[in-house]
Order: structure tokens, then C-alpha cells, then sequence
């Protein structure tokens, strides 16, 4: 149960509560009309916790629309799962791919066939297979890790894009662009690309080591139990 609310925590603080947080401190700075009126509120503690479940909303309303895009437009997590096994992937290379490509074929069933024959479709059956093993024996902990990573730089592409949708409706509404405006802008442009990178990086990352780790043990129960057969 600890390491269930651990990968919660996880996810739930950079997935969710970050890009949350940041869109509405964003929309502060910029002088946004549903947030530049001040409300008299009971005490400054009422006014963190509100800003809390706010920041928690705006980020479970993100994520979940960075995940549909995820899904049915960009495919990151899709392609990363399913196309490890190619060359071109650059996922795993040299030794390391040639090792992978025989792993993929065992557990397949498909020992001796060309690279040819093994599909995107075949290689995620075969990343399940991985991660199923790992979660399991509990060994998913540094996988997760990457994921939460993952899905920040994702989730913040989308809180930028919607900072960038208010931006524009404020240059709009004050016929230009004050001082704020334009350092967010900057911070739009240096960083959506940087967060793009990350996201493809680190989706890639979580399949490396999900299928690293698996072969880590795959070998090390072999040792095992050919030292005890040779026992």
C-alpha cells in the first residue's frame, strides 16, 4: 500500500499539481480577469488551500486533455512501446538492440525469423509482458519515476498551449502587450520546445529501463537456476 500512495504521490505532484500551479501563476502575472480582482477571504491559510485545489483542478483537467492528445494525435507512449525494436527507434543500439531483438523473438515464440516479422503490435505485447513481470515482484519504482517525468513535460506542453490561448485573449482585450505579456511569451517559446523534448526523451527512457531491468532478471534467475542444476 506505501508504494501504491508513493506513485501517487509521484504522479499526482508533477503530473497534476505542478502544471496546475504554474498555469495559474501564469495567469496571475498576466493580469487575467477572472484572477486580478481581489476576494476577501477568511485567513491566508483558506486562501494557500484554495489555491491548492484549484491548482489540483486546472492540473486534472490538463492531464487529462494531454492524455487524449496523447492517445489519439501525438502517440508518444504508443511509439515508444512499439517501435523499441527497430533500428531507428534509437531506443536501445549496437549489442544492446541485437539482445533486445532476441528477447522480443522468444517471447514471441518467434526464434529464428527475420527482424521483418515482428510488428509495433508484437513489441508492445512484449513491453506488457515486461511490465506485468516487474509489477508484479514490486520493481516498478524507478520505471514510475521516469513516467512521472514524462508526463509533467507532457502536461506542460498543454498548460502552455491554453497560457498561450489567455495570453492572446489579453493582448486582445488590452489592445497590446504589457511587460509581463511579453516575459511570458518568452517563456512560452523557450520552453514548450524544451518540455517536447523531455516528453519524447523520458517516454523513451521508461521502455529502456522497464526492458533493461527485466533482462536483468531474466538473467539472473538463468544463473540461478543453472547453478542449481549444476548443484
Amino acid at each position: 500500500m506505501d508504494d501504491i500512495l508513493e506513485r501517487f504521490e509521484i504522479h499526482d505532484f508533477f503530473g497534476i499539481l505542478l502544471p496546475g500551479m504554474t498555469f495559474l501563476i501564469l495567469l496571475y502575472f498576466m493580469d487575467f480577469p477572472l484572477l486580478r480582482d481581489e476576494i476577501a477571504l477568511l485567513s491566508q491559510t483558506f486562501e494557500i488551500i484554495l489555491f491548492v485545489l484549484a491548482s489540483y483542478v486546472s492540473g486534472t483537467l490538463i492531464q487529462e486533455i494531454a492524455s487524449w492528445v496523447d492517445d489519439k494525435l501525438i502517440n508518444l507512449r504508443k511509439n515508444a512501446r512499439g517501435r523499441f525494436f527497430f533500428d531507428n527507434s534509437k531506443v536501445f543500439q549496437g549489442a544492446e538492440l541485437t539482445k533486445v531483438k532476441e528477447l522480443v523473438k522468444d517471447l514471441l515464440g518467434r526464434r529464428g525469423s527475420n527482424d521483418t516479422e515482428v510488428t509495433p503490435d508484437g513489441c508492445s505485447a512484449v513491453y506488457f509482458m515486461c511490465k506485468a513481470h516487474l509489477e508484479n515482484i514490486g520493481k516498478m519504482d524507478d520505471a514510475d519515476k521516469y513516467d512521472a517525468v514524462y508526463e509533467m513535460s507532457r502536461n506542460f506542453i498543454v498548460c502552455n498551449f491554453f497560457v498561450l490561448i489567455c495570453l492572446l485573449f489579453m493582448m486582445w482585450l488590452t489592445s497590446g502587450c504589457e511587460g509581463s505579456c511579453g516575459v511570458i511569451m518568452i517563456y512560452l517559446i523557450i520552453s514548450t520546445p524544451i518540455f517536447g523534448h523531455r516528453a519524447v526523451r523520458y517516454s523513451k527512457m521508461r521502455v529502456r529501463k522497464i526492458l533493461r531491468q527485466y533482462m536483468d532478471l531474466r538473467n539472473t534467475e538463468k544463473a540461478k537456476s543453472n547453478g542449481g542444476l549444476q548443484g
